[in-house]
């Protein structure tokens, strides 16, 4: 026996299960704790998406999809969340075997329900951006397909409610040593006692993995595709959007030059009058016929000679000219407005397809952060399956750290709703309507006691 096994065996000489249970409970209350402000966040989030989703926009596919993950994140939030607080708080102690079974496999169907809602998100998204002309999913037809999503996601995980149960931990480990207490026998809330000796854990833990794996390639390759497809259209909206507004510049500036050649040659007019010492030719200068007959009247009246200028063929002369000038005018500003109103049509397919992007983006920064968080429980899972025994024995900020690992994907139910909030700007546009309405609700009831 070493010094440290005799040192811990006769300061805690009748250390029992439940004093055991406790010891270990409090290294593990970080991982409490952090849990439950996932809990309490996610909650908080997901109610507001599922509030103003559900309420302030028209049906669609997107819209499906957004309650879908709403509704699983909810889920893992509610359920998934406090089971695993529990799980924590004894994990020496956790006899139910029934409950074991049933929260490890809602714990594994959420996991697994997100995956593939994520997978059918990304086969939409590349049908709509990179197959635009094809018959795209309506409404109806995805509600159907989250439906079979979920099915399938119970389907690969109803192993789990065999897989699981009330393990036996005899010769419980003292906490924070690498030594036992012998003679006490504690429960944890994991691979079944039936499952000692057996491959069937081991295989299902390999059917999970590779569900989840081969999710995320499928994400990675449909994602890669939709990001080429966007930045090729990208280029050619702008050399597009370029080439138009020089073709309209281009229009306008010849439009305006052939308008000042018509100008100046309406200007000139030649007049035949006939003076009163004879007949001569009067040739009016380059100026506008507007000002025509104030000028003649003016050399007349200066010169005292009597031009004979008849009032009416110069009022018609005026007239006629006008007229010409007013209606080609006319018809150079209406074909101008034809052209340039295309421009307002590129914009407005311009727009349709930002709206795309955007919702892409959504959608696209909600898988990255799955792929993220998921990785270290990937990990994780295939250390354990290599070696059941490689967590025993660390340190309290060793231990910390691997079950906070192991439950980093837990984060996705809260971050899909701050990522609403940061990309969609009409959900959070509605959200800021209705907290200003509570706001005045509130403010009137307390005038209304005031008064």
């Amino acid at each position: 026996m070493t010094q440290e096994n005799w040192t811990v065996e006769t300061t805690h000489p009748r250390l029992d299960l439940y004093e055991l249970n406790t010891h270990e409970a409090i290294r593990r209350l970080p991982v409490i704790l952090f849990i439950g402000v996932l809990a309490f966040t996610g909650i908080i989030g997901n109610i507001h998406v599922l509030y103003v989703y559900s309420t302030c926009f028209k049906p669609s596919t997107y819209r499906v999809f957004v309650l879908l993950l709403s509704i699983i994140d909810m889920l893992c939030c509610c359920v998934s969340m406090p089971f695993e607080m529990i799980d924590e708080i004894f994990p020496y102690t956790y006899t139910e075997i029934i409950s074991c079974k049933i929260f490890k496999f809602v714990n594994t169907a959420i996991a697994v329900a997100s995956a593939f809602t994520l997978v059918m998100i990304a086969s939409e998204r590349y049908r709509r951006i990179c197959r635009p002309h094809d018959t795209q999913m309506s409404e109806t037809m995805a509600i159907y397909w989250s439906i079979g999503v979920v099915a399938a996601a119970i389907v690969v995980t109803f192993p789990a409610l065999y897989v699981y149960g009330r393990k036996t931990v005899p010769d419980l480990p003292v906490p924070g040593h690498n030594i036992s207490v012998y003679n006490v026998t504690g429960f944890e809330c994991t691979w079944g006692d039936h499952m000692d000796g057996s491959i069937y854990g081991y295989v299902y833990y390999a059917w999970v993995l590779l569900s989840v794996i081969g999710s995320m390639v499928a994400l990675g390759v449909l994602y890669s595709i939709i990001g080429v497809t966007l930045k090729k259209h990208n280029k050619f909206m702008r050399a597009t959007f370029r080439k138009k507004r020089m073709e309209v510049i281009s229009s306008k500036y010849e439009t305006d030059i052939d308008e000042n050649k018509r100008v100046s040659s309406d200007s000139k007019v030649v007049v035949n009058t006939k003076c009163s010492e004879g007949s001569k030719e009067l040739l009016v200068p380059d100026v506008s016929i507007r000002h025509l007959t104030t000028e003649v009247k003016n050399e007349s009246r200066n010169s005292g000679n009597n031009l004979d200028v008849p009032k009416s063929s110069v009022d018609d002369l005026s007239s006629e000219r006008i007229s010409d000038r007013r209606s080609s005018t006319e018809s150079a500003v209406s074909a101008q407005t034809n052209r340039t109103s295309q421009v307002p049509l590129k914009a407005t397919v311009t727009a349709i397809s930002d709206k795309e992007q955007r919702i892409t983006k959504v959608l696209f920064a909600i898988t990255v952060l799955f792929i993220c968080s998921f990785l270290p429980y990937i990990i994780i899972l295939i250390a354990y399956s290599s070696d059941t025994s490689y967590s025993d024995g660390l340190n309290t900020a060793e231990l910390v750290l691997y079950l906070i690992s192991f439950r980093l994907y837990m984060i996705n139910s809260v971050a899909n709703s701050l990522f609403y909030g940061f990309f969609d700007t009409k959900f959070r546009k509605h959200v800021k309507r209705l907290y200003r309405m509570q706001y005045d609700v509130c403010r009137r009831i307390l005038r209304g006691k005031h008064t």
